[in-house]
């Protein structure tokens, strides 16, 4: 994703697909000019996700992001996560 738009486009997609998503936040570290943090999603497969239909399941995911500031805002940022692991949990990845 490049710039605010559409990160934001990619969150509501996220918030659609899950809409009783519950984003526990685990750690915040800052270091000069980076900021990162580390959370926990869960929410129900209600809405269509990267292209696969709404199972219905409830899934539990971990990411991390980091986010370079310049005067208070984020100019930079990155995300790991292991989209892998939640589509085994939908089972779009087993013969479910």
């Amino acid at each position: 994703m490049v710039g605010p738009e559409e990160y934001g486009q990619g969150v509501l997609g996220y918030r659609t697909a899950f809409p009783d998503l519950v984003t526990t936040v685990e750690d915040v570290l800052v270091d000069a000019d980076r900021v990162a943090v580390r959370g926990t999603d869960c929410g129900t497969h209600l809405g269509t996700f990267m292209g696969y239909p709404p199972t219905g399941r409830f899934v539990t995911t971990t990411w991390i992001e980091i986010f370079r500031l310049e005067a208070g805002k984020a100019v930079e940022g990155w995300v790991e996560t292991d989209v892998k692991q939640l589509l085994d949990q939908l089972a779009v990845n087993s013969a479910d």
